[in-house]
């Protein structure tokens, strides 16, 4: 009767109604629920019935049922719609800090009542939400029902964790949308969710958000949400399915006062029996007082055979106890004796294999060795000959009267021709032939080292440059020095840098290529223009100062030197000296001085040259110089790109780390390749690949490693259409936005880098980058999000996303190690910028000083730097440096407590690694990083005064001895495990754009 009214008087407020409201009340909103049983969730059976309805759904799925009415609900209208709709219940049905612990009776009455019903399409599975993913496809869900634990944090979780399992038509419901009290922070997610997508919500019940997560919305539900955009149109449906669920309500109601009247009229049946029974109980009594006294008697004899009894057996069981170790004792002597003599048989074969393998390789290093012993000899009597012949040419020269003459001037100018780097002059011809080889594709940097490995630590320019000649090495694969002084034997006779020569005068000259030899086939070598003639002026000034072939092209057209030249006359007599001990026919022509003149006035201004005002910048940035790029067709598979200083960096820099895994999994979504391309030095793969798999990334494909140093001009970056890159760093990103542009970089925000740089400049720069109004970000964690945004970064939630970081490594162990001492971990990067460094040592001093760490039962490790110092108390210290991923993986699983202070307003991805393996980690508190226990409780944050965190190491200490109440922490820990649910909104995002 109240419901038929209820349906009448809701039927007649339609009139006074939005017409529009009556588009999204059809046939199932006056369906009524089969099974009413106590949920928040009565109110809205009606839509519950009607979304089903509109959006029929192929694949629904709820996480967190309880009594299970909203799903008996989805699964009534499923089953009365006919729809071809796999349903799923996820709940662990034991209960939660909300909803108190469930009896076992709960699911038990839900699983009897479903089974029959409903289980030819619909199933109830227990387990926890994030262990039921795996059993989904990703893009299979058409509507999602999440009323689990309500926490910010964890409905947040549970969202994101899911999101992949969303179909482009897919729609999510959240209950508790209207509950503002106690830690519920379903309210304060719906406001962020709402933002984003298309969405409706229902006040009354608690209420209900409706969130179109799909591109491809059913057209119904696509009009309900547009219709409802509009106010008037809302209000009206609120206030109609608000009437239809109340009358749910007061059926509910009336049939559980139904309920307890039949209940009160069954207790008041019984009470009528208790008291006709009452006289019969007195008689009875009586009887059984009798049978006590007599029971009691009989108990203790039976008491005193049980004690006897009890004593046999024991006596028994001690005797089987001593047995069993004396078998287990036989048996593991046993084992050790077959154990020794498997070895020793091993042993035996093994070294008679050994002694024929030696005898082998023995008998071929003889051989090998005794040729080496006869080339030695060899090539020692040809130095010595040649010793012989050019210590005789030598003296020969010294002893002429022109050397003896010129020798003073010529070292002290260094252009004697036996050192044309030393002196004077030979210190600016360095600097200027090296800027000139720096930028030429002829010298290769990278050729150079990796041919010539006893070169690396030094400048390979440099190297070439006063060695590099003489022991005729080649300064790249594509000029060959030992070819060019054999053509031109007046640039050997001249001691003079076989290619500083040819970029100076050989080239223009146009002798002929210096390519290795076999490189040009024999029966075309004769087209090759020769150069034995004489050499010209021009080419023997050249030999001594290259510079002069860039001002002189004819010694013919040489002015005549001028009174007013600032050329010092003692350097431009040294030079006339020079020529004509080389050449006396040349410095004997009358335009010869003025030649000279010019070509030092030139060296000497070009090594004085003052910077530019753009020099000096670059000088400054360097790291935001933009390297060279060259466009190449559009490729067909796309590619990911990502650039950094470095990405062989400190094993445990979760930067570097997360921007890899980013990339990667960016790569992986596009179905591309992926490229690493470092601004400093080149990458080891195989580090790349450790850190990419310990951070649960398998990557198959081939990586590309690129290195384009900063100021290379000769290193040029292929760039396609389709190319995306990915930079961590302030200096790379404006390097990249200036290369590449805006639109195809993102910044993965991990510091805010203003923090950490000078004030003024560099501080300007940074904030700019953070302005610019098309730059994409990718912004880790909601505690930095939330800082960039309160100090000024504008826009940020048009131009970023935001994700919470992930740390997969497995469960460590917390099995008691009475034994050993105990492990503290100090994160003792000093050399990092946001590290508070030394605020740690004095902790740390303190915390012992204050015995809160005791050095007979802890061990402090300083990790990730090369710094030693003295603990107060003896306290043991061990530097902990250059591990790979995978041993510091293994070290954070083995720590109890750790200290790692940052000045940075987010937790460090170190903290939450050691809190994530179990350990009680100590940080200071930063602006509005008050409390970390978002994270884990593993973690206490406080004030970051000395006293202050040395107290709070102690409270650390005596959380890691309770390991029962660590294991805990670790196990409630809110931290995610894995980067594909982590990433999985960046990833939808990037993916789109």
């Amino acid at each position: 009767m109240i419901v038929s009214q209820a349906i009448r008087a809701t039927s007649d407020s339609f009139e006074a109604t939005d017409k529009a409201a009556t588009c999204f009340l059809a046939e199932p909103s006056f369906w009524f629920p089969d099974r009413l049983v106590p949920s928040a969730w009565l109110e809205h059976a009606p839509f519950g019935f009607w979304i089903v309805a509109a959006a029929r759904p192929r694949m629904l799925v709820e996480l967190g049922s309880h009594h299970g009415f909203s799903y008996l609900v989805f699964c009534q209208a499923i089953q009365r719609l006919g729809l071809a709709c796999q349903s799923y219940a996820i709940d662990s049905w034991a209960g939660d800090a909300h909803t108190g612990t469930y009896s076992e009776e709960v699911f038990a009455a839900l699983q009897a009542y479903h089974e029959p019903r409903y289980s030819s399409f619909s199933s109830l599975i227990r387990t926890r939400f994030d262990e039921a993913l795996s059993q989904f496809d990703d893009g299979s869900i058409d509507l999602l029902h999440i009323d689990g634990q309500h926490r910010y944090e964890d409905v947040r979780h549970d969202y994101e964790a899911w999101r992949p399992k969303l179909s482009d038509r897919a729609i999510v419901l959240f209950h508790d949308v209207n509950v503002r009290e106690s830690d519920f922070g379903v309210v304060r997610f719906w406001e962020e969710m709402r933002q984003r997508y298309p969405s409706f919500a229902f006040q009354h019940g608690s209420g209900l958000g409706v969130l179109g997560v799909g591109t491809q919305l059913p057209n119904t539900i696509a009009e309900f949400f547009r219709a409802t955009s509009r106010e008037e149109t809302a209000v009206a449906v609120s206030l109609a399915y608000s009437r239809l669920g109340a009358a749910v309500t007061a059926q509910h109601r009336l049939e559980q006062q139904a309920a307890t009247l039949a209940q009160l009229h069954s207790t008041a049946a019984v009470n009528e029996q208790l008291r006709s029974g009452k006289i019969l109980d007195m008689q009875q009594t009586a009887r059984l007082r009798a049978e006590v006294v007599t029971a009691k008697a009989s108990e203790g004899k039976a008491v005193a055979a049980v004690s006897r009894l009890t004593a046999e057996a024991r006596r028994l069981f001690e005797e089987a106890v001593k047995r069993d170790q004396v078998i287990q004792a036989a048996q593991q002597d046993i084992a050790d004796l077959r154990s020794v003599l498997a070895e020793r048989e091993a042993a035996l074969a093994s070294s008679s294999a050994e002694r024929e393998a030696i005898l082998v390789v023995s008998g071929h290093q003889a051989q090998v060795l005794q040729g080496l012993v006869d080339n030695a000899r060899n090539d020692a009597d040809d130095v010595r000959k040649t010793a012989l012949a050019l210590g005789a040419e030598l003296a020969a020269m010294r002893g002429s009267a022109a050397w003896r003459l010129a020798a003073p001037a010529l070292r002290l100018a260094g252009i004697d021709g036996s050192q044309p780097y030393v002196g004077l002059m030979g210190r600016l011809r360095l600097r200027r032939d090296r800027r000139m080889l720096s930028r030429s594709p002829l010298f290769d940097h990278a050729w150079y080292l990796q041919t010539y490995p006893d070169v690396v630590g030094t400048d390979p320019i440099i190297h070439f440059l006063c060695h590099g000649t003489q022991e005729r090495r080649n300064p790249g694969p594509r000029f060959d020095t030992a070819t060019y002084l054999a053509r031109r034997p007046d640039v050997a006779a001249a001691r003079v840098n076989p290619l500083v020569h040819f970029l100076r005068a050989g080239y223009a000259e146009q002798t002929f290529f210096p390519v290795a030899p076999g490189v040009i086939p024999a029966a075309t070598e004769h087209l090759l223009p020769s150069s034995t003639a004489a050499p010209t002026a021009l080419q023997t000034v050249a030999h001594v100062d290259p510079e002069a072939a860039l001002i002189s092209p004819t010694l013919d057209a040489a002015p005549a030197p001028t009174e007013s030249s600032l050329v010092p006359s003692v350097i431009v007599s040294t030079a006339m000296q020079a020529v004509t001990h080389v050449h006396p026919e040349v410095a004997s022509t009358p335009t010869a001085p003025a030649t000279i003149t010019m070509a030092v006035e030139h060296s000497l201004a070009f090594s004085a040259a003052l910077p530019t005002t753009a020099q000096a910048v670059a000088h400054a940035f360097p790291e935001a110089e933009p390297f060279l790029a060259f466009s190449t067709p559009t490729s067909v598979r796309p590619r990911v790109t990502m650039v950094a200083d470095n990405v062989d960096m400190d094993t445990f820099d979760g930067n570097i780390s997360t921007g890899l895994v980013l990339a990667t999994l960016l790569a992986e979504r596009l179905g591309g390749d992926l490229r690493l391309l470092t601004r400093k030095e080149a990458s080891a793969p195989d580090r790349v690949r450790e850190v990419l798999h310990s951070n649960g990334v398998n990557w198959a494909a081939n990586i590309t490693f690129e290195c384009a140093p900063i100021g290379d001009t000769r290193r040029q970056v292929d760039v396609t259409d389709g190319d995306r890159f990915i930079s961590t760093s302030w200096p790379t990103t404006r390097a990249m936005l200036n290369a590449v542009g805006p639109k195809r970089v993102t910044y993965l925000v991990q510091e805010d880098e203003r923090l950490f740089s000078r004030q003024g400049d560099e501080r300007l720069r940074c904030a700019e980058l953070l302005a610019e109004p098309e730059l994409r970000m990718a912004v880790n964690s909601s505690m930095l999000f939330d800082h960039l945004r309160g100090s000024g970064v504008a826009d940020l939630p048009r131009r970023a996303c935001v994700f919470e970081p992930a740390i997969p490594f497995g469960i460590p162990d917390f099995a008691p190690r009475l034994a050993e001492k105990l492990n503290f971990f100090f994160d003792a990067r000093s050399n990092r910028a946001p590290q508070l460094y030394l605020r740690g040592l004095e902790v740390l001093a303190a915390a012992i000083e204050d015995r809160h760490l005791d050095p007979d039962r802890w061990v402090i490790h300083f990790v990730g730097g090369n710094d030693r110092v003295a603990l107060p108390r003896g306290m043991e210290a061990r530097v902990v440096a250059g591990l790979s991923r995978s041993d510091y993986v293994q070290l954070v699983k083995r720590m109890d407590a750790g200290l790692c202070l940052t000045y940075a307003p987010h937790p460090s991805v170190t903290l939450l690694e050691l809190a994530m393996c179990g350990a009680a980690v100590v940080t200071n508190r930063w602006e509005a990083k008050t409390s970390l226990e978002r994270y884990s409780d593993n973690i206490f944050c406080v004030e970051p005064d000395v006293a202050s965190l040395s107290t709070a190491i102690g409270d650390a200490v005596a959380l890691a001895v309770d390991v029962p109440r660590r294991r805990a922490n670790q196990e409630a820990s809110t931290i995610g495990r894995d980067w594909r649910v982590a990433l999985a909104e960046v990833l939808d995002r990037l993916a789109k754009e």
